[in-house]
């Protein structure tokens, strides 16, 4: 499995191991929390064509420290093969993701 984050984001590697994704989303849990996840809401799915699944996602959280609430909307583009996710690409732009799940 490979896992992209956004573009826009620093930390910009992919990761190809299962090892590097918990290392990715290791700070989140530093920055919201052992729950963080529980923040995540699954808006929508759509499938583009090419055996890829188009994920609408909106983010509900607050820091763990500050409890400064955050909204942000975003996407992933899965591409599936055998019923498994073998590629996940991030995107904090959900329109951005649909124009790319088109190509």
């Amino acid at each position: 499995m490979v896992s992209d984050p956004p573009p826009e984001w620093p930390e910009h590697e992919a990761a190809h191991t299962l090892e590097q994704v918990r290392e990715a989303f290791a700070g989140r849990v530093t920055a919201f929390g052992e729950n963080w996840w529980q923040g995540i809401h699954l808006d929508r799915v759509t499938e583009p064509p090419g055996g890829r699944v188009l994920a609408d996602i909106t983010f509900e959280l607050a820091g763990d420290q500050s409890r400064t609430p955050i909204r942000e909307r975003a996407a992933a583009i899965h591409a599936v093969r055998e019923g498994l996710i073998v590629r996940a690409r991030h995107y904090m732009d959900p329109n951005r993701a649909r124009e790319s799940a088109k190509e």
